[in-house]
């Protein structure tokens, strides 16, 4: 066999290689395209079905089993109790009797829910249970507060025993609703039974302890809305006090919320952060705490509680500084709102401007360097209420409280804005801009009114001719800063203060002065304009020879 018959069969070999190799390749295709099309009409074969499975609402189940046994519990307490009162007024229940059917009433709930939640309806068992913890504090309650059967001690400690079985049957079944139902069922221990005899430092006791374990009970179980439900709901018992025993003593609504602020400032700092949920209920609970300090206690006494939680939460935020953002947030923001009500009790409203406005300017720097939006906020606060103290208080005497005002606002200004733009704070918001123009704006305004406040006891002349020539100084100095850091908005900004002072000449002081004054003034202003022009040419000039 020759060379040329090898080379022969090799390509015929070749190209039968070949065919084989794309029938394969066909084979192989249709094989994946006839899986890949049964995979999808088995995926939305899939989706058809769970889409038809899809079962709607059964609002017979929403409504009968869930909540028409939570609703209508109360309705059946409330029965309940207006039917006693009834029966009693006619004299047909003697006050023993009411005490003793309250108790036996409350055992039967008990009896009744373990029973129903045994045989799978757990939902009507909670409600009794909760029902039953409201009927055993509404008897104790009657027995000790409207009747005297039960000495204080004893009604106390029976109290505590029916919160602790709430807190226990919701533990037992593991539900949130049964605890909320039964701290929710406390606020109307005092108001559905008349009292005229009723203890303002017992029903705030009484009030502080309950909410006080079921708030205990949600944060350790994190159940957000009992914890949301405990707080805000001592606080409503509280005005519905008020509303109902205008009389009540102020001072034992302010300690007991003050105590309700420092159980949760105790759990804030010894459990797992639950964020948001305590951050909220504890800003909350200390302005819901101020507001109660401001109505029971004296002046003197909230200089005091105000400047100790000032220190406190100050100390917890640098304690907390490099360890825990989320609690430094929060610390920081309540020291900042106790130290803004501090000043405002303590100082005069002559030095209450300058502090808020180092407190604000402090306040903000924290929040903008540490990227904190809820401290950004809350500084607002004060830095705001400074800014409108001193905006309304002219300055009428160099030496004064107004003119040290204006100065801490115009440095303080200055700052916020460096901390602003160093932090890259706002950046991508309108508002450097706005800042940009008010530290034009109001230095300005603060040099006038010092030129005013000067020479004032001086002729009026005078007093134009000093104005103008601060405005003159004012505004060569943003151009010399202008060429010096080679900043070109600087630059035109004191080139149309310049133009100002030109108008402001003309507009006001023109009328008002003599023609000495006026040749002296339109001499000196047309002298500066003329040298900040050449300074602006000779600037160019070198920018090109460097260039």
């Amino acid at each position: 066999m020759n060379e040329q018959t090898r080379i022969d069969q090799l390509e015929k070999r070749i190209q039968q290689l070949e065919q084989e190799v794309q029938l394969l390749k066909g084979e192989k295709n249709h094989e994946w395209n006839t899986e890949y099309k049964q995979s999808t009409i088995i995926q939305n074969d899939s989706d058809k079905t769970e889409f038809a499975h899809k079962e709607p609402v059964d609002w017979e189940h929403v409504l009968g089993k869930v909540w028409l046994p939570r609703i209508f519990i109360f309705v059946l307490i409330i029965g309940v109790v207006w039917g006693f009162k009834a029966t009693f007024d006619r004299g047909f229940i003697t006050e023993p009797v009411r005490v003793a059917l309250g108790y036996f009433i409350a055992c039967g709930f008990v009896i009744l829910g373990e029973l129903q939640i045994r045989k799978k309806r757990e939902r009507l068992g909670q409600v009794l249970l909760a029902g039953s913890i409201i009927l055993f504090m509404l008897s104790t309650f009657a027995a000790h507060v409207l009747y005297g059967y039960f000495p204080f001690v004893l009604a106390a400690v029976l109290n505590l025993f029916w919160i602790a079985g709430g807190v226990f049957f919701a533990h037992r079944h593991r539900s949130q609703a049964l605890a909320v139902l039964s701290s929710a069922g406390g606020v109307f221990i005092p108001f559905l039974l008349e009292s005229t005899g009723l203890n303002t430092g017992l029903f705030v006791t009484y009030e502080v302890l309950l909410y006080g374990a079921f708030l205990y009970y949600g944060m350790r179980n994190q159940y957000t809305i009992l914890h949301y439900v405990s707080f805000w709901l001592l606080h409503i018992a509280f005005i519905a006090s008020l509303v109902f025993n205008p009389i009540s003593e102020l001072d034992a609504f302010s300690y007991g919320a003050m105590v309700q602020h420092m159980f949760l400032f105790v759990l804030f700092m010894g459990n797992k952060l639950n964020h948001p949920t305590q951050t909220i209920s504890s800003f909350s609970s200390f302005l819901l705490m101020a507001g109660w300090i401001a109505l029971g206690i004296t002046e003197w006494q909230q200089q005091w509680y105000y400047l100790g939680f000032a220190g406190l939460y100050g100390a917890g935020a640098v304690w907390y500084l490099s360890k825990d953002k989320d609690r430094f947030a929060l610390l920081a923001g309540i020291a900042t709102f106790a130290f803004m009500f501090a000043v405002m009790e303590i100082f005069q409203s002559d030095t209450m401007p300058v502090l808020l406005l180092i407190e604000g300017a402090i306040a903000l720097w924290i929040g903008f360097r540490f990227s904190i939006h809820f401290q950004t906020i809350l500084a607002l606060f004060p830095y705001g209420f400074g800014l409108f103290l001193t905006l309304t208080e002219p300055i009428e005497q160099v030496l004064s409280w107004p003119t040290l005002s204006w100065t801490v606002m115009v440095g303080s200004l200055l700052f916020v804005t460096h901390a602003m733009k160093r932090y890259n704070a706002f950046q991508k918001t309108d508002l450097l801009k706005g800042l940009f123009y008010a530290n034009i704006l109001l230095p300005l305004i603060w040099l006038t009114q010092i030129s005013y406040a000067a020479t004032k006891e001086w002729d009026l002349n005078v007093q134009h001719l000093f104005s103008s020539l601060a405005w003159s100084i004012y505004a060569v100095g943003f151009i010399a800063y202008g060429i010096i850091r080679q900043e070109k908005p600087f630059r035109l900004t004191g080139i149309s203060l310049l133009f100002a002072t030109l108008v402001k000449v003309i507009g006001v002081d023109l009328s008002d002065i003599s023609l000495e004054f006026r040749a002296l003034l339109f001499t000196i202003l047309g002298a500066t304009g003329l040298g900040v022009s050449r300074m602006i040419y000779v600037k160019e000039k070198q920018s090109k020879k460097e260039g």
